[in-house]
């Protein structure tokens, strides 16, 4: 999970200025702007903060970007961030001169840190970031809260799943409005729910579905792949991961069915068309439930998307709308359209994973 907020600007300040140096100096390299030049081309690298339970840093490939743990910001020296830039940017050097898309700690790894008579045994060191890895209680009740709700939903009892979705709906709208104006409003989460190698109609699908859950989704095309992404609070974008591995779960399953059902219907064209049907009709339906059975007003709803919007311009000053077209199966596109009025989320969030009180250096 990346976060972007005034201190966070602050310190990647200070990230960027300490990682221009360690490549101007120790290394040689030149600059024009933000780039870097190796072996005759310019090449970008960014720099986020991250919130994770297992991530110190971590080098991404596809969009030349080291994300470094938030903990970071508090209680380290100097010393150590460079040692943490080092390790990373020694990453970044295998990336551009091997063309690797994993992070990997072989021969072209350990040979960066020879040419620079960098420290190697710091890599391999251990760092307490225990405080980063507490689970705030207030979120985690909601969650499970919602969860709960959200079980009840799917409820063969009408009346008693009716109930459970509008108390479901109207605690998570508390919940926002509740963050309104308040401190965590300064910081915008985002999360990568989704990674692909070559963007699709399931991407694109989920994208629809996820609009309807108080978050902004949104793709950041890389190099080479890319991510769907989610920006909004916390605890929304903790909802929305989930309901995007659920949908995509879904869709694989009922297409299978939807196969056994129509043997005629098959191939890419006429699966993408099912898919986009199908989430499409899966998040009117979300949207139009939202609308009946929330009682707040205009008013309220306005003040959120509000704050949503500017979480969002935080992250993304000058986010750019892409849209793909595609072929059509109509025939496929018209079951999908059925299967997604008849569907019903059962979302059954989870704490997943086990904390521990020490980081290892990133994979």
């Amino acid at each position: 999970m990346l976060i972007y907020s005034k201190t966070t600007e602050t310190f990647l300040r200070r990230i960027r200025t300490l990682a221009k140096s360690i490549m101007a100096i120790e290394m040689g390299l030149k600059f024009s702007g933000k780039r870097v030049l190796i072996n005759g081309v310019y090449y970008p690298l960014n720099f986020v903060v991250c919130e994770s339970k297992t991530i110190l840093g971590l080098y991404d490939p596809k969009l030349f970007q080291v994300a470094l743990n938030k903990q970071l910001m508090f209680e380290v020296s100097e010393d150590i961030l460079k040692n943490v830039l080092r390790h990373e940017i020694a990453h970044f050097m295998v990336a551009v001169n091997h063309k690797y898309t994993k992070q990997d700690h072989g021969v072209e790894f350990r040979s960066i840190f020879e040419k620079y008579n960098w420290n190697s045994t710091f890599s391999k060191s251990q760092i307490d970031l225990s405080k980063s890895v507490q689970r705030d209680e207030k979120e985690k009740k909601l969650l499970d809260k919602v969860d709960k709700l959200l079980n009840l939903a799917t409820s063969s009892n009408e009346h008693e799943a009716q109930l459970a979705t509008q108390r479901a709906n109207d605690l998570m709208l508390k919940h926002n409005l509740n963050s309104s104006h308040k401190s965590d409003d300064e910081v915008s989460h985002v999360l990568r729910v989704m990674e692909y190698s070559r963007r699709s109609a399931k991407h694109d699908g989920i994208y629809e579905v996820l609009k309807e859950f108080h978050v902004h989704p949104i793709f950041n095309q890389g190099h080479g792949g890319g991510y769907l992404e989610v920006i909004g609070s916390k605890t929304n974008i903790l909802l929305a991961e989930y309901i995007a591995h659920f949908i995509e779960r879904a869709i694989e399953e009922i297409w299978k069915e939807v196969k056994l059902e129509n043997p005629k219907i098959k191939g890419t064209v006429a699966k993408n068309s099912f898919t986009r049907s199908f989430c499409s009709e899966v998040a009117k339906g979300i949207k139009n439930s939202n609308s009946e059975e929330n009682q707040s007003s205009n008013r309220e709803i306005v003040t959120i998307m509000n704050e949503l919007q500017t979480k969002v311009e935080r992250v993304y000053p000058r986010l750019r709308v892409s849209y793909s077209k595609a072929k059509k199966d109509k025939n496929a596109a018209s079951i999908g359209s059925s299967k997604g009025k008849n569907f019903k989320i059962n979302p059954a969030i989870k704490n997943k994973g086990r904390s521990s009180t020490l980081l290892s250096w990133l994979k």
